[in-house]
């Protein structure tokens, strides 16, 4: 109260101030005995005092916008238990669901329109479609070891088979070497035994031998490199089939992952697992969010009409105000703040009254003193006062 009074008073000193600059100015005229002087005069403090009198009617209608609010709330305060409790309880479900569909707006989306719209449209599919991936990539994965073995495999078989041409090419040329060496030693035999006379018999018999070993040596030898090669190009023959199935196997089951891949955008099953969550997640909030809506739609106009039965002199102002008819101290701070407001605005009018009626009464002292009333001035005035209401008293509850 002591903040007001000062600035009421500090309000009243300024007033006070230019109305005494305006005295001196008007003191400082000679020339009042103009008639078009005064006239002007007369005629621009006439348009000062509507001009102020339309600015205090704009307070005046604030002022009762602020006396119908608090009307209202003495209304509603005076409601029984019972209407009190089920108009508090419809309001907190306004507020309730007004305060979800904000919450969603801040919520951090882990899809975005289009992988949602994607997903919505396969839900029915996608965890089969998962699960399906899943085992399609653990067979690739099986597939793909398997192939690497099967490869393997064949390598080995065809680096023996290598290997045994490689020992029958050195066997034949063995072969011919020795060949060459028994026949220039019975050639050599044949000379030593008719040249010099010498018996040859038993060398010859003993290379006869050794040649037979070698020739039996050779022969089983070459046999048995024959039954490796031909065992081993039956491994490799075995082994390409079995590599032309797997690589078939590799190729339908990486096609129908890569077509998974392309419809969802992924590259494994983990993402695809990941993006299922998320739109489960996201479907719950989504259908969350249109039940709020709808929600706060139906308790909205539930609670327009529990005010509108009131009869109340607004109340639209009430339904963005809905914490104060859920809280009492909520409820109280407004009627608080619509209190302060009413008072400083019923200050303002007071004064602003005072000023017209000072402004008004000083160009009746100059028609007085200046005996000047022209009939069309009079008019004037009179259609200022009117106007103005000047002659009504103004009083404030």
């Amino acid at each position: 109260m002591i903040f007001f009074g000062k600035r009421k008073r500090k309000r009243q000193e300024e007033l006070d101030a230019s109305f005494k600059e305006v005295m001196d100015e008007i003191q400082r005229i000679d020339d009042w005995e103009n008639p078009k002087r005064l006239q002007h005069y007369i005629l621009d403090s006439c348009e000062q005092i509507i001009a102020q009198t339309k600015a205090l009617e704009k307070q005046k209608a604030q002022y009762r916008v602020l006396n119908n609010y608090l009307t209202d709330i003495r209304k509603i305060e005076s409601l029984n238990q019972i209407q009190s409790k089920r108009l508090s309880e419809v309001a907190k479900k306004v507020s309730d669901t007004a305060k979800s569909r904000e919450d969603y707006a801040k919520v951090t989306h882990r899809l975005n329109d289009e992988q949602y719209i994607l997903l919505r449209e396969n839900d029915e599919f996608l965890p089969g479609e998962i699960r399906q991936m899943q085992a399609d990539e653990t067979y690739q994965f099986n597939l793909k070891k398997d192939i690497r073995l099967l490869e393997a495999t064949k390598s080995e078989h065809e680096i023996e088979r290598e290997n045994n041409s490689r020992t029958l090419s050195m066997l034949r040329k063995i072969a011919i070497l020795l060949l060459g060496a028994c026949a220039s030693m019975v050639l050599l035999f044949t000379l030593l035994q008719f040249t010099m006379d010498v018996d040859m018999t038993l060398a010859s018999l003993l290379l006869l031998l050794v040649m037979v070993l070698f020739v039996m040596y050779l022969f089983f030898k070459n046999s048995h490199i024959v039954r490796q090669n031909r065992r081993s190009i039956n491994e490799i023959n075995k082994t390409i089939s079995l590599l032309n199935v797997a690589r078939m196997k590799y190729a339908n089951v990486t096609g129908a992952i890569g077509y998974l891949q392309r419809k969802y955008h992924i590259k494994t099953s983990y993402e695809l697992n990941y993006l299922w969550d998320a739109y489960m997640e996201e479907r719950r909030i989504r259908d969350k969010n249109r039940q709020d809506n709808e929600d706060y739609k139906f308790f909205y106009r539930k609670l327009a009409k529990q005010l509108d039965d009131l009869e109340l002199n607004d109340s639209d102002i009430w339904l963005s105000q809905s914490a104060a008819l859920i809280s009492s101290d909520e409820m109280k701070k407004v009627k608080e703040n619509l209190s302060e407001r009413k008072s400083k605005l019923r200050e303002q009018i007071e004064e602003n009254t005072r000023v017209i009626g000072q402004e008004r009464d000083e160009v009746s002292r100059l028609m007085r003193e200046h005996d000047y009333y022209p009939p069309e001035i009079v008019e004037i005035i009179a259609s200022v006062d009117r106007m103005c209401g000047l002659n009504v008293n103004y009083y404030f509850r």
